[in-house]
């Protein structure tokens, strides 16, 4: 029962310390967006000045979003199906992907570049939890913000494809590839479905 009572503790410390993972190493850094180090670790002003005018609004929070895309990171390299692990991702989707999009939606304007990249984390986050609903609500937001964005098509298309929805797949690949013609990954996807 101690036993029992010591994992769970241990368990609610490891879930709490997600609610903003912050990216703070070089390897962490090294798999977001230039963008994220800009904000939280520049290596001059100018670096984060240029950065703040190619994003513009949302700049100024933008270490949210960052911190959603390191836990979502390390959210998909929890591999176990156990109960614990199961826990553990679930609160990092929620605690920490979920909250610091929605509050990059609070605090950024619809209209802002960042936005459809934003949507699709979101996306991401939901179709990880098994909230189909929720997730191709977000992709579409992020189609509806920048219809030549290829991610959420693509990330729509694995979808019906790993539920063996060949019809849905291919309708949405060549829906992307008619606003984005030369995008490489709905072209690879689109060869690849063709010949099955």
């Amino acid at each position: 029962m101690k036993k029992k009572i010591l994992f769970s503790i241990l368990l609610l410390k490891s879930m709490n310390s997600y609610a903003g993972e912050y990216p703070k190493t070089a390897q962490e850094f090294a798999l977001l967006p230039p963008y994220c180090k800009a904000k939280m670790q520049p290596s001059s002003p100018a670096e984060q000045q240029l950065w703040s005018k190619r994003i513009g609004d949302g700049f100024g929070h933008i270490h949210h979003y960052c911190a959603a895309l390191n836990s979502l990171r390390e959210a998909q390299g929890i591999y176990g199906k156990d109960k614990e692990s199961l826990m553990v991702k679930t609160s990092m989707l929620r605690s920490s992907v979920i909250n610091n999009i929605s509050y990059m939606e609070k605090n950024t304007s619809p209209s802002a570049i960042i936005m459809p990249h934003i949507y699709t984390t979101k996306a991401e986050a939901y179709l990880m939890l098994g909230q189909t609903g929720e997730a191709f609500e977000y992709f579409n937001k992020a189609i509806k913000a920048n219809r030549k964005f290829t991610k959420p098509y693509a990330l729509m298309s694995d979808y019906y494809v790993k539920i063996n929805n060949k019809k849905d797949a291919l309708e949405i690949l060549k829906k992307g590839l008619k606003y984005s013609p030369r995008s490489k990954q709905l072209k690879r996807r689109l060869k690849k479905l063709s010949k099955k």
